[in-house]
């Protein structure tokens, strides 16, 4: 009898264990795409031309400091308008013949952009813009800076969530027997 509890016990566990575990452990690593089609922006941004008609801004990565050499391409209508890399400082300008809604192509970022000439601009709109080229977690850690994103450490809570609730049970069904 004590050892069909035991193999109930350790399925439950193994099944525990799986539903538990993160997708990104058991998933197979699929290489990069050199040509991966760029992650789009969802909302346009507003953003002011200078009064020579110039698209000025700063390419940085999630820490804030500036990443040179970064290539930037602007689109309009599906034709590449413009291109430029950025300086060691991170900063970059463009060209525009005129405003218009545009396309800014940063790394594997797509920026969807209304660009206004510096007298018809909206107040709100900048005339410099920053772009991240890596994910930034705002207000939130990341779970790999507390160890969560180690196979290791989720393993071992897993196991200690498995094992502490069988061993409390179990003591308390020898105090029950012993009394």
């Amino acid at each position: 009898m004590c050892s069909w509890n035991a193999i109930r016990e350790l399925l439950v566990a193994i099944a525990a264990g799986g539903l538990l575990m993160p997708p990104s452990f058991v998933a197979a690593q699929t290489p990069a795409i050199a040509n991966e089609a760029p992650v789009m922006e969802p909302t346009a941004k507003d953003v002011a031309l200078d009064d020579g008609g110039f698209l000025q801004g700063v390419v940085v990565d999630e820490t804030g400091a500036p990443q040179s050499g970064v290539l930037v391409y602007i689109v309009n209508g599906g034709a590449i308008v413009g291109s430029t890399g950025t300086q060691a400082t991170g900063e970059f300008q463009l060209k525009l013949d005129r405003g218009g809604q545009y396309n800014l192509l940063v790394g594997n970022r797509a920026l969807q952009l209304r660009c206004w000439a510096a007298s018809t601009a909206p107040p709100s709109a900048p005339e410099r813009m920053m772009i991240t080229v890596d994910d930034v977690y705002r207000g939130q850690i990341h779970p790999a800076a507390c160890g969560l994103g180690n196979a290791w450490v989720i393993a071992g809570l897993v196991t200690a969530a498995i094992v502490i609730p069988v061993v409390l049970h179990n003591n308390r069904d020898d105090r029950e027997s012993s009394s």
